[in-house]
């Protein structure tokens, strides 16, 4: 299935990258302002530290596919390795 640039843009151009101080494997793309809307177990994976921020239409398809869809994306990767751009 492919989504159009206009998917990406009904959502704030700006995601949110916290990661998990707790386990540093632990990321989430998210809403500029959507960590509170997280479900409760991704939420209590914390604390949380703020990673970085970027526009919607620069993440990887699969990234914006997932943000659209569900309003996040979980991964487990390294921070060296977290590349979210296409």
């Amino acid at each position: 299935m492919r989504f159009s640039a206009s998917v990406a843009t009904r959502v704030p151009l700006t995601p949110g990258c916290p990661r998990s101080v707790s386990d540093n494997h632990v990321i989430v793309i998210c809403r500029d302002g959507g960590f509170s809307d997280l479900p409760d177990e991704i939420r209590h994976l914390g604390p949380w530290q703020s990673l970085r921020r970027g526009d919607v239409v620069k993440l990887k398809p699969e990234y914006r596919r997932n943000l659209a869809r569900d309003g996040y994306v979980l991964l487990k990767t390294s921070v060296a390795a977290f590349q979210p751009e296409a």
